[in-house]
C-alpha cells in the first residue's frame, strides 16, 4: 500500500524510551499493489502503524551529486572533477573543487556552489587521487565519471510510528 498526504498535527510530546511521537496525517491518495482485486482494500483505520518518507523541502532545476561522490577535509566539503584538455579526448587531469551543500536526499546532495551543468565529476576512487593527477574516463554507463545535469532533490527523513 502507499499513499500520499499531509502532516496535520505534531504532538509535542515524545515518548523518551523510544524518541517516538504521534503525527496525524490525512491521505489524498491510497494505492494498492495487490494483483487480486479482491486484496485491494484500502481499508485504514485509526491507530495504524506505518512507516513513512517525509519530504521537508524540495528544489528543481538545482545539481545534484551522488553522496558517495563528497568528501571532507578540514569541515570543507570538496569533488573531485575531471578537467579535460581543449581536445576533450578521454583524458583528463582530477581537479579537487570546493562546494557549497545544499538539502540533502536519500543518495544525492545538492550543489549550490562549486560546480556547473555539464561538468564531469569523479564518483569513484577518488579517495586515491590528488589535484592534478590524470585519470582515465570511462562510459558514463560504468558511473565512474558522469555529467552533471539539472535535477529535483527532496529532503526526506524516513520515520516508523
Amino acid at each position: 500500500l502507499r499513499a500520499t498526504g499531509s502532516v496535520q498535527s505534531i504532538s509535542k510530546s515524545v515518548r523518551p524510551e523510544t524518541r517516538a511521537f504521534d503525527v496525524d496525517v490525512r491521505l489524498d491518495e491510497i494505492e494498492s499493489f495487490e494483483t487480486d482485486e479482491s486484496a485491494k482494500t484500502t481499508n485504514l483505520t485509526p491507530g495504524l502503524f506505518g512507516r513513512a518518507e517525509i519530504v521537508t523541502s524540495r528544489k528543481d532545476d538545482v545539481i545534484v551529486v551522488p553522496r558517495e561522490a563528497i568528501a571532507v577535509r578540514d569541515g570543507i566539503p570538496y569533488i573531485f572533477v575531471a578537467e579535460r584538455g581543449f581536445d576533450q579526448q578521454t583524458r583528463a587531469v582530477a581537479r579537487e573543487t570546493s562546494v557549497a551543500l545544499g538539502i540533502e536526499g536519500k543518495s544525492t546532495v545538492e550543489v549550490r556552489e562549486g560546480l556547473e551543468p555539464g561538468t564531469e565529476i569523479i564518483t569513484q576512487g577518488f579517495e586515491v587521487l590528488r589535484d592534478g593527477t590524470p585519470v582515465q574516463a570511462e562510459p558514463p554507463e560504468k558511473d565512474k565519471l558522469a555529467p552533471l545535469n539539472s535535477s529535483s532533490i527532496n529532503n526526506q527523513s524516513k520515520e516508523s510510528s
